[in-house]
């Protein structure tokens, strides 16, 4: 069994993304720490609350150094094109494995697809994971706020957008949930107002995938703080969930794609 002490530290990490306690078990023994903080990206999170000596302090700064020098070049190169920076940041400390950035044309998108940055990024003027829009552009465009990173001022998603991006990530592409996003996903939840964000997916065809989205995450929700039971992270969505979201949606050529996950999920 694992020892109360790692056991409040991982709530106590868990409680400052989303201010509610876990009572889930989420550990069976100690050794299982270090792996599932990197499956559900709360390593470097963890080390700059726990363990300043770590090795992943140093790597989380360079991280964040080249995030920073990446938006810096993209600002230069854009000049007067505006550009939102989805899904890299959140509302803790975290490491991507690249910068995800959304432009307001697609002559904008393929003319600046290959600017040497120092990390990895994918640029689009829409946000699709199916070759169809999952939100409308006008969506898009009216539901920004300003932040900034590392000095550095930019556009990211309002709460509504950033809900509504991760409601269609999950079962277009995604297929699981790590726990460090669901808890941000949470936070994000406090003040939707879900009639918004519920047409919006209307609009674009996936209102059924949306409403067993919504319903999957109170389901963890529940599951992760008012029950005590051994809960696995990250977390898997039903693959019943995937092939009637692809059939919505009509994103036929995914469906044979889809194959992956279930050898994924199969262990073959």
């Amino acid at each position: 069994m694992h020892t109360e002490k790692i056991r409040n530290r991982l709530v106590a990490l868990c409680y400052s993304i989303y201010p509610k306690k876990i009572s889930a078990l989420l550990l069976k023994s100690d050794s299982e720490l270090h792996i599932f903080l990197k499956k559900n990206r709360l390593d470097h999170y963890f080390a700059l609350k726990y363990d300043k000596e770590s090795k992943l302090i140093a790597e989380y700064k360079n991280y964040k150094l080249k995030i920073a020098n990446s938006l810096r070049i993209l600002r230069k190169k854009l000049k007067n094109n505006r550009f939102i920076v989805i899904k890299t940041l959140s509302s803790y400390p975290h490491v991507t494995s690249d910068l995800d950035i959304v432009v307001e044309k697609a002559d904008t998108a393929v003319k600046f697809k290959n600017i040497p940055l120092p990390i990895a990024y994918d640029i689009s003027h829409q946000i699709s994971w199916t070759g169809d829009e999952e939100i409308s552009h006008n969506f898009i465009w009216s539901n920004t706020e300003n932040s900034e990173f590392a000095g550095i001022k930019i556009l990211v998603p309002n709460q509504k957008l950033d809900i509504l991006i991760r409601s269609a990530h999950l079962p277009f592409e995604q297929a699981e949930i790590r726990l460090g996003e669901l808890l941000h996903i949470f936070n994000q939840m406090k003040n939707i107002n879900w009639s918004i964000v519920s047409e919006e997916a209307i609009l674009n065809s996936w209102p059924k995938t949306f409403i067993r989205t919504k319903n999957f995450f109170a389901e963890i929700h529940h599951k992760l703080f008012f029950e005590k039971n051994y809960l696995v992270f990250p977390h898997k969505l039903p693959l019943s969930d995937l092939a009637l979201a692809l059939i919505e949606k009509k994103a036929w050529q995914k469906l044979w794609g889809g194959r992956y996950v279930i050898k994924h999920r199969l262990g073959i």
